[in-house]
């Protein structure tokens, strides 16, 4: 939502806003807690809020408004917004290959569109020496990766450079330091990618994507130095995370009767709740066969990041979106063979599981204890 489209002005202090509708999070947590966990953790990020959204007086929808990363933002968090803000999409791995540059970025801010700023930030990053830091600190605030890498890690979030898109992330030029900004969390919680998240090596912590080929973890890791810091980082998240059950505890209650009302969920009553309370001996990966059958099928949410046809809900989608797309619509509904009829509408709950029921304190302990045994061996 950019307030500022047609007229100079602001709403609560941002000139532009997301509304994240929870997609695939039946938790309607991941987001929230990964947020406020970076900011707690001094991390330039978002802030965010829960809201009700009504549109002509009528509930459209319980949303997570989410800060945009644009004026309002770098103002708020650099006291200015006179750099260069990059906002990295698919494939921007930050590696030079033959000579090219590796990045597929939009450029978000700042008069100057050469990227030749970038490209510097790149050409230092790809030339440090093995284990040693080169020229890195003259171009980078190394330890806004280093956090954001430990979120990843310990929140299991691969919808990231660290996962097989190498996305979601901006890189903003303060005054000729990159810093990195955080981006898009309702799949942290292993809401994305295969199983075996709970088990990622922290020194290799990528998943679908060759080490050697992110320099920007490869590199930084390599140094004994950073890599120390890392994992002083990720001591400091499992501090923070103790008492979690009872942190979520706390938010599902608070947002307990939003939910209910939601009229545009896309899960159920019984997936939030069960996403949200400890399961004694509950699966600890979303990439679970439990959590496969409850997803319509063998593969769950995994195939190509599609969801089934049968959990799609489908009046919430444009009907010129569903023309845009490789499959017509008369078959939506029908990957895994189910018939149309099975399809779910806003107002019934049969088949409208687009999210995962495994609980997310289930998740997040399983990782914290298996981290702590990683951190402990070195």
């Amino acid at each position: 939502i950019k307030v500022d489209k047609y007229e100079d002005q602001k709403l609560l202090g941002l000139d532009e806003f997301v509304l994240n509708n929870m997609f695939s999070d039946a938790s309607y947590l991941r987001e929230y807690i990964s947020y406020t966990a970076m900011a707690d953790q001094g991390m330039n990020v978002p802030l965010t809020s829960f809201v009700n959204v009504y549109v002509n007086n009528e509930l459209y929808g319980f949303y997570l408004l989410v800060e945009s990363v644009d004026d309002s933002f770098l103002n708020r968090t650099f006291g200015d917004n006179d750099g260069n803000l990059y906002r990295a999409d698919i494939g921007s791995t930050l590696l030079i290959e033959d000579g090219e540059y590796i990045e597929n970025t939009d450029q978000k801010n700042g008069e100057d569109e050469s990227k030749t700023d970038l490209y510097n930030f790149m050409d230092i990053l790809n030339s440090m020496p093995e284990g040693e830091k080169g020229d890195i600190e003259s171009v980078l605030d190394v330890t806004s990766v280093l956090k954001y890498i430990a979120t990843n890690t310990l929140l299991e979030n691969y919808d990231s450079m660290n996962g097989q898109h190498q996305q979601n992330y901006y890189l903003y030029n303060d005054d000729g330091i990159f810093t990195l900004i955080p981006w898009d969390y309702n799949m942290s919680f292993g809401g994305f990618g295969t199983s075996g998240q709970s088990t990622i090596d922290i020194d290799e912590p990528v998943e679908d994507v060759v080490m050697a080929n992110v320099p920007l973890i490869n590199n930084l890791l390599a140094v004994e130095e950073y890599k120390a810091e890392y994992y002083d980082i990720l001591n400091a998240y499992i501090e923070y995370f103790d008492g979690f059950e009872d942190k979520v505890t706390e938010l599902r209650s608070l947002i307990y009767t939003s939910v209910e009302a939601d009229p545009s969920k896309f899960s159920t009553m019984e997936f939030f709740e069960l996403s949200t309370v400890y399961q004694e001996g509950g699966a600890v990966e979303v990439g679970s066969m439990s959590d496969k059958e409850n997803m319509g099928g063998p593969n769950g949410i995994r195939d190509g990041n599609v969801m089934p046809g049968d959990r799609l809900n489908t009046d919430r989608i444009p009907p010129e979106r569903l023309e845009q797309g490789n499959m017509p619509p008369e078959r939506i509904g029908q990957q895994d063979g189910m018939p149309p009829e099975r399809m779910a509408g806003r107002d019934g709950e049969t088949g409208k599981q687009v999210g995962s029921d495994v609980s997310i304190v289930n998740l997040l302990l399983a990782r914290i204890e298996n981290v702590l045994e990683q951190l402990n061996d070195n």
